[in-house]
């Protein structure tokens, strides 16, 4: 609960701290353009990472099966969730569409304003809830 309160204070404590005037509806864009093109390196690099995973247990699992490892020994040396693979790249294809979805709608919804950032943030929690509905239909 003591962490609850450090982090709400350290976010609405630099907007107290501002004592400058209203500046009216201006928005630096130069700041979205810098924390968008961080999110996009971050997902990037996120999925090359999971599919490179991916590719390397495939490669290793193929490479022991080859050698007469019996299959009880292989899945005690590799993760022990089959399906992770599986639900990983449905992770990334619903993330990656949720984004397609945010970037069509704000291209069709000029000027970037703070209204993009919204559209942008209900697409992507909407890409996670249906991941999250993927994951609940499968693991029954």
């Amino acid at each position: 609960m003591k962490h609850t309160y450090i982090l709400f204070a350290g976010i609405t404590l630099p907007h107290f701290a501002m004592a400058q005037g209203n500046q009216g509806p201006y928005i630096n864009m130069e700041v979205i353009h810098i924390c968008a093109s961080i999110g996009f390196a971050a997902l990037v690099l996120g999925f090359i990472l999971a599919f490179s995973r991916q590719l390397l247990e495939y490669r290793i699992k193929n490479k022991l099966t080859d050698s007469g490892l019996p299959e009880p020994v292989i899945t005690s040396l590799l993760s022990q969730d089959a399906h992770s693979g599986k639900f990983n790249i449905a992770k990334w294809a619903v993330i990656f569409a949720g984004l397609a979805l945010a970037c069509t709608i704000i291209y069709y919804t000029m000027p970037l304003g703070m209204h993009s950032l919204a559209i942008l943030s209900g697409c992507l929690s909407a890409s996670f809830g249906a991941y999250f509905l993927i994951l609940h239909k499968f693991k029954q």
